[in-house]
């Protein structure tokens, strides 16, 4: 049973939570009422779509998926649902993942409170974005916004693709029940993938401390594109 909890003192940050302005705009132009296709839930805490197509299929380190379930608290997943809330330090077994940026999401909080989306503007892209997210519980006075993108990469060989992580605003990173308070401290998000055999994962800086609010600032593309982090998986 979820539960929160409350720190005992205030907690002292170094640094900022004000945005840039030149953070990167979301992929958008998709439909819906937020132009960022379909709802894949209802407002709702620790939720999960239903079991999702993907228009192409991917090699995931060795393992080969056509489908995928998308989860409230930031990740999508490939063998089952994910509702855990409190992020799980990367190898988890048996559960592939792909996280850019793994809370305790809360949607309830309504209006204001944010809503998941999914998106295939075409055959060889898949966009998820959780527009402006509140955290639990039923807390919206901070939000995130932040989006995963898989492209398929059948080009370069069978099964390969690209994830692509945009981050346009951060302000929190932990849920009341993760130890947070105010949507900071406790057990911060993770944001990264996992391959679920042990094995293969990849962990972005930040994760699991404070500092992780700084992804929509920083990248591993360009300085010229803060909040962009992209990744090529290449033959499985």
């Amino acid at each position: 049973m979820k539960t929160t909890f409350k720190l005992l003192s205030v907690l002292a940050l170094g640094f900022s939570l004000m945005q840039p302005a030149s953070a990167i705009p979301l992929r958008s132009g998709f439909g819906g009422v937020a132009g960022y296709g379909e709802l894949t839930q209802n407002p709702n805490d620790d939720g999960s779509s239903n079991r999702l197509d993907l228009p192409f299929s991917i090699n995931f380190f060795g393992q080969s998926f056509n489908s995928f379930f998308v989860n409230n608290n930031g990740n999508v997943s490939f063998n089952s649902s994910l509702g855990t809330y409190t992020p799980r330090q990367f190898p988890i077994a048996n559960q592939p993942v792909i996280a850019p940026f793994w809370a305790d999401v809360d949607t309830r909080n309504q209006p204001g409170g944010g809503a998941v989306y999914v998106a295939a503007p075409n055959a060889d892209t898949v966009v998820v974005t959780w527009n402006n997210v509140g955290y639990f519980s039923n807390n919206n006075d901070k939000l995130n916004d932040f989006q995963m993108t898989l492209l398929n990469r059948a080009d370069t060989g069978a099964g390969n693709f690209d994830i692509e992580f945009r981050y346009n605003r951060l302000e929190w990173t932990t849920g009341d029940a993760s130890g947070g308070s105010g949507g900071l401290g406790g057990t911060p998000a993770q944001a990264g993938y996992d391959a679920g055999d042990g094995n293969n994962f990849f962990v972005l800086p930040g994760s699991f401390s404070n500092n992780i609010l700084n992804l929509v600032n920083t990248s591993n593309v360009s300085q010229e594109a803060p909040g962009l982090w992209t990744m090529a998986i290449r033959n499985g």
